[in-house]
Order: C-alpha cells, then structure tokens, then sequence
C-alpha cells in the first residue's frame, strides 16, 4: 500500500519568528526531496523490470523459433523434451506481455515519473527560495524607498520572512495542486 507523499498540512503562520519561517521552508525542501528521490527510484525500477521482461520476452520467442527449426531438422531426435520444452516457452511467451502489460499500466496509473519531476521541481524552488532570503537578494533585498498606491498613499512594506512565508506556501500548493497529492 502506497503512503501519503506529501504531508504538508501545517501552513505557515507569519506570526512565526524568522528561525521558525526558515526552519519549516527547510523541513519542507527535505520532505519534498526524499519523496522526489523515493518517486525516482520506483519510477526507475518498474521501467527496468519492463525493459528486462521484454528483453527476455524478444529472447524467447527468438529460442523458440530457432529450437523448432533444430527439431524439424532431427526429426528422430529426443522429440518429446523438445516438445515439452516448446509447450513451456509457448506459455510463458503468452504470460510475459500480460506481465509488461501489467507493469506499464500501473507506471500509467500511479504516476510516479510525473511525482519525481514535480517533487524535484518543488524542493528545488525551495532551496533558490531559502538561499535568496538568506544571502537577502531579489524580492528579499530590504527595500529603502517607500512604494506608494495611485493615490500616493505609502502602501505596507512586506518583510523578508512574510516573502519567504508566501512563497514556500505558494510552492506547496502549486505541489498539492498536482498529482502529488493522489
């Protein structure tokens, strides 16, 4: 059974004192990376298994093709363990595409390819997000002049923390808008 990839409930408050805000946007780079790095080994692996069983699956039929001709050639030969051998070949010829079949359709159903790349994505938007807030450039560069509306009222001023707050949760829900989150 499958477990949740993502448990990134707990938003954060602005409240929260700037350690906090940077500790929680570290906590969830690490979340979103391992699950990244847990997506890439599962997409990987059923992608071998399914290049491995149609390598056998072409390997067989090619055996089969050539053992039919071996037998046809020495007819007074041991017919019946060739016989019995080509019945075996024949049936897990037929069980391979069944299997391939199966494995693909759960790489299409689960997704986990698709789960990697996003999860990869979002951590690494985290991670640009921390270290523009820590080395304070970009939108996190403190901003001497004050910015007025069309009315020439001085609008707020939002600080590093509250920008570092609204990205990471706009990062985690654009995640949990994906199929991440199935």
């Amino acid at each position: 059974m499958e477990q949740p990839i993502v448990d990134a409930s707990k938003p954060l408050q602005l409240n929260e004192s700037k350690t906090s805000i940077l500790q929680h946007a570290w906590n969830l780079f690490d979340l979103y990376d391992k699950n990244s790095a847990e997506q890439q080994t599962l997409y990987k692996r059923i992608q071998l298994i399914i290049l491995i069983l149609a390598i056998s699956l072409t390997v067989l039929v090619l055996s089969q093709s050539q053992i039919e001709l071996l037998s046809n050639d020495n007819i007074k030969s041991e017919q019946n363990g060739t016989k019995n051998l080509l019945s075996y070949l024949k049936y897990i010829i037929i069980i391979l595409p069944i299997t391939i079949s199966i494995f693909v359709a759960a790489g299409t159903y689960f997704k986990h390819g698709n789960k990697w790349v996003a999860l990869r994505s979002a951590s690494e938007s985290i991670k640009s997000e921390i270290y523009q807030y820590l080395t304070k450039v970009g939108k996190y560069r403190p901003s001497s002049d004050d910015k007025k509306d069309d009315e020439n009222v001085p609008l707020p001023q939002v600080s590093p923390e509250e920008k570092l707050s609204n990205e990471i949760e706009r990062i985690n829900n654009q995640v949990l808008e994906t199929e991440v989150s199935l």
